[in-house]
C-alpha cells in the first residue's frame, strides 16, 4: 500500500461534502493521456499516460459533487468537480495524503 487512510472532501457555499457521502453512479475507471508543454525544464513537450478514477457522490442534501483521481508513474493528484449553478466558495478543504511508516 502507498497510500494509508486519508481524508478527502470540502465545505462550500453550495454544501458540504465532508461526510455523510454516498455514490450517485458508477465508479469512473480510465486509463487516459495527455500532452502538454513546459516552458522550462529538460523537457518541451510531454506526454503522460495516468489512471483516472472518478467517484460521483451525492451529500444529504442531494447536491453532487465529483472526487476525480489521478495516479501515474510519477504522481497522484485529486480534485473535485462541483456540479451546479453559479458561484461557489469554498470555506474548509480536508485533503491529505497519509503515508504508512514504512514508506521511504
Amino acid at each position: 500500500m502507498v497510500i494509508d487512510h486519508s481524508l478527502v472532501g470540502i465545505e462550500t457555499s453550495y454544501g458540504s461534502f465532508y461526510s455523510d457521502l454516498t455514490l450517485r453512479s458508477k465508479v469512473i475507471d480510465k486509463i487516459k493521456s495527455d500532452n502538454y508543454s513546459l516552458i522550462v525544464g529538460k523537457k518541451v513537450n510531454v506526454k503522460t499516460k495516468f489512471r483516472e478514477v472518478v467517484y460521483p457522490l451525492v451529500n444529504l442534501q442531494g447536491k453532487d459533487l465529483d472526487i476525480i483521481f489521478r495516479v501515474s508513474d510519477d504522481g497522484v493528484a485529486y480534485s473535485y468537480g462541483l456540479i451546479g449553478r453559479g458561484e461557489c466558495t469554498v470555506f474548509k478543504e480536508y485533503g491529505n495524503f497519509v503515508f504508512p511508516i514504512e514508506t521511504k
